[in-house]
């Protein structure tokens, strides 16, 4: 599982997302690991009145329903602000 996004992606290109998506998946290689997801969020505007993340809030079901045991996350950063996966299911 492999969850991305860009704050800000101001030459329109995605190469922020690339260049997380590159360094996730050596981690995984790395690791052994398989990679069963993708999840990627498109750049959200600071100001937006709601910050919806479909695919952050994605990735939160599938996590409850069981469908993967590990994430990788360029940063930290990336799963917040003030959004957690709930570990109690």
């Amino acid at each position: 599982m492999i969850y991305l996004r860009v704050s800000l992606d101001t030459s329109g290109e995605g190469l922020a997302v690339e260049r997380q998506l590159e360094d996730c998946r050596r981690i995984a290689e790395a690791r052994g690991w398989s990679i069963c997801e993708i999840y990627t969020e498109k750049p959200i505007s600071a100001f937006a009145k709601t910050k919806k993340r479909p695919a952050y809030d994605r990735m939160v079901e599938d996590y409850r329903a069981g469908r993967f045991n590990a994430l990788i996350t360029w940063d930290l950063d990336r799963l917040t602000p003030a959004r957690r996966l709930d570990r109690r299911g």
